[in-house]
């Protein structure tokens, strides 16, 4: 089994003090999980890669994040199926190249995690709607292709019980799970100023599930 794996490091005593330094690509074995390798992953301008996957016949498709920019961008490498560790190619808004450092981003706007995936020919983007700070809906996009260009957004839910110390987050498509053209996305909640609120109110920690049909996103 294959994990990406984010490394973080301290830079302050404060609560939000903290800055992403890399990633890694893990490797564990079935079915007792034990760790046999870990492979370093490109870094293309600061995009926090393996936020989300997407696999079709010939390729791996690796989603990631430049949380550093305001709204946050998404960048998208690949792979061949046979050898996700490696070499990737990043997307330049024009082609691909092994070069990290010509990595263009494809959409601006998104959460720091986000999910894609394919349904039929099209491609779907599902996102907090990044465009603005603290965002308490969730936005669809949809392109002809992996790497956009995406249509949109639209926006799918509005998340209630946001506020301003509680915020939505980690939009997430499991689309094992799927009734038709209806599928089952989670979010969840967090507090951003008080860590001992999640202890006190255990609700407000709790993952929410909502079904989404997609069939009526034109």
């Amino acid at each position: 089994m294959r994990l990406f794996l984010h490394r973080f490091g301290q830079i302050s005593p404060q609560l939000w003090g903290w800055q992403f330094t890399g990633t890694v690509l893990s490797t564990l074995s079935l079915p007792d999980l034990e760790l046999e390798r870990l492979d370093e992953v490109a870094t293309a301008k600061g995009a926090l890669f393996g936020v989300s996957v997407l696999k079709t016949k010939e390729y791996v498709y690796i989603y990631g994040t430049r949380d550093d920019a305001f709204p946050k961008l998404a960048h998208i490498a690949r792979a061949t199926t046979k050898s996700l560790s490696g070499p990737w190619e990043f997307y330049t808004g024009r082609g691909w190249s092994a070069d990290p450092r010509d990595s263009a981003p494809i959409l601006s706007g998104v959460s720091t995690q986000y999910s894609v995936f394919q349904s039929g020919r099209l491609f779907y983007l599902v996102t907090m709607d990044g465009r603005g700070p603290f965002p308490d809906t969730i936005a669809v996009y949809k392109a002809g292709s992996p790497e956009g260009p995406w249509q949109g957004p639209r926006i799918i839910y509005k998340v209630p019980g946001v506020g301003r110390d509680v915020v939505a987050y980690n939009p997430f498509v499991h689309s094992q799970f799927r009734e038709g053209n209806r599928y089952l996305i989670s979010y969840n909640l967090n507090h951003v100023n008080d860590p001992s609120a999640v202890f006190e109110d255990a609700a407000i920690y709790r993952p929410r599930f909502i079904w989404v049909d997609f069939a009526q996103i034109e």
